[in-house]
């Protein structure tokens, strides 16, 4: 079993979007149900102090992916720093909120792994080692349980639950 990485959303003054610290909330449920550890990772330019505030804010260790080349979204570069960062973090789960950088990078990421990719999530439950996804089909008329194996990139919508407020 390995960890999971939560990859924080920029806002365009470099903010750390609350979508991000929903994210965090998620994971550090699923953290105790499985007992996973979790690791964050904040992609951008001079953003030390932004890590440091979302390690604070609940992701855990922080790694970042900090070049002038990552100032702006790129697919190219936001998929190489998080195909990294699944590495560097040993993760086996990965959080991405689902937005328009979600829905762009994170099929390309699960693909270069070859790994299992679920849109639009709302919530994750975990039992042992295995986890169950959770999505709305049939334009939000029936909920799906889905389950995957290996090395799963998931995005989940935003607003599915509340914001870490913690620390630590």
């Amino acid at each position: 079993m390995g960890n999971i990485l939560i990859v924080a959303e920029l806002t365009n003054d470099g903010t750390i979007r609350d979508a991000s610290y929903e994210l965090v909330a998620l994971a550090r449920k699923l953290a105790e149900d499985s007992g996973r550890g979790t690791r964050g990772l904040v992609i951008g330019n001079d953003i030390g102090d932004t890590a440091a505030e979302f390690a604070s804010r609940g992701a855990g260790e922080t790694l970042v992916a900090d070049d002038p080349a990552l100032a702006n979204y790129n697919v190219d570069g936001f998929n190489r720093a998080i195909r990294a960062g699944i590495e560097a973090a040993d993760a086996d789960l990965v959080l991405i909120s689902n937005t328009p950088t979600g829905w762009d990078v994170a099929p390309r990421v699960a693909a270069g792994l070859d790994a299992a990719y679920l849109s639009d999530c709302f919530n994750i439950e975990a039992s042992g080692d295995d986890l169950t996804f959770f999505r709305r089909i049939f334009n939000g008329k029936l909920d799906a349980e889905l389950t995957a194996q290996g090395t799963t990139i998931v995005t989940i919508q935003p607003g599915a639950t509340d914001p870490y407020e913690g620390s630590g």
